[in-house]
C-alpha cells in the first residue's frame, strides 16, 4: 500500500497481510512538508504485483507544530475541544496578556459542525468586523490562519491592520465543505508588539471564519 505525497512531502510504502474475510487499519507514514496544508493524496493497493485499488483519495490536513510556534490556536465554542498542544479561542477569549492573545471589544459567535477533526470541525464567526489582539514576538514573524466551512459555502475571509491588508482567504469564496490555509507576515519589531487583526468577510453573506490560527518564526 502506498501513498503518492506531493513536493516536499515523503512516504513510504507500508505491507501488511490481512486474512481473507477480514478487515484490518493499516496506517500508511507521511511527512509532511514546511508549510500547513490541506492535501487530497491518491491511494495505491497492490497484492502479489497485482493492482487491486488505485485512485482512492485520502485528505490528510498538515498543521502548524504547536511546539514551533508563539501562538498556536484552535477556534470554536468549546474550550475543551481542541487539538493537543493547541490553546482555545473562543468567544470568551478577551484579550489577556499574560496568555497574548483575546479580542478587543465585540466577541463573534461560533459553531461547531461536528464531522471532521478537531482542528476543523469549530470555527469563530462574524458578519462583522471583529478585533483579535496577538502578542507578535520580536522579529520576523508568519501568521498562519485555516478557514472555510466543513458543511457550507464560506465567504472570504480578510485580515487588515491599521485598514491596510495582510491576507485573505483567496479571491473567491470557497465550496461547501471546502477549507483552506492563508498566511501572512507581521513584524514583531525589536521587542516584539501587540498586533490588532481586524477580521471581515467578503461575498455570499460576509461571514469569516477562523478555525486555527497559529504564529512562527521566519
Amino acid at each position: 500500500m502506498e501513498v503518492a505525497v506531493p513536493d516536499g512531502w515523503t512516504s513510504e510504502p507500508v505491507t501488511a497481510t490481512v486474512p481473507a474475510g477480514t478487515e484490518q487499519d493499516v496506517a500508511v507514514p507521511v511527512t509532511a512538508g514546511p508549510e500547513p496544508a490541506i492535501e487530497r493524496l491518491p491511494l495505491t493497493v497492490r497484492a502479489g504485483g497485482t493492482e487491486l485499488e488505485t485512485g482512492r483519495l485520502v485528505e490528510v490536513v498538515a498543521a502548524p507544530d504547536p511546539a514551533r510556534a508563539a501562538l498556536a490556536l484552535d477556534a470554536g465554542p468549546d474550550a475543551e475541544s481542541v487539538v493537543p498542544g493547541y490553546a482555545a479561542l473562543t468567544p470568551e477569549s478577551d484579550w489577556d496578556a499574560d496568555r497574548g492573545y483575546g479580542w478587543n471589544g465585540a466577541r463573534p459567535d461560533a459553531r461547531d459542525r461536528r464531522n471532521t477533526d478537531l482542528l476543523r470541525r469549530d470555527l469563530v464567526v462574524a458578519t462583522t468586523e471583529r478585533t483579535l489582539d496577538l502578542a507578535i514576538p520580536a522579529g520576523p514573524q508568519r501568521v498562519w490562519v485555516l478557514t472555510g466551512d466543513p458543511l457550507t459555502d464560506s465567504a472570504i475571509t480578510v485580515v487588515s491592520e491599521h485598514g491596510a491588508e495582510l491576507g485573505r482567504s483567496g479571491p473567491a469564496t470557497l465550496p461547501s465543505r471546502a477549507m483552506t490555509w492563508f498566511s501572512f507576515d507581521l513584524d514583531g519589531g525589536p521587542e516584539g508588539r501587540i498586533a490588532s487583526l481586524a477580521l471581515t468577510g467578503s461575498g455570499l453573506n460576509k461571514m469569516w471564519r477562523i478555525a486555527a490560527l497559529a504564529v512562527l518564526p521566519q
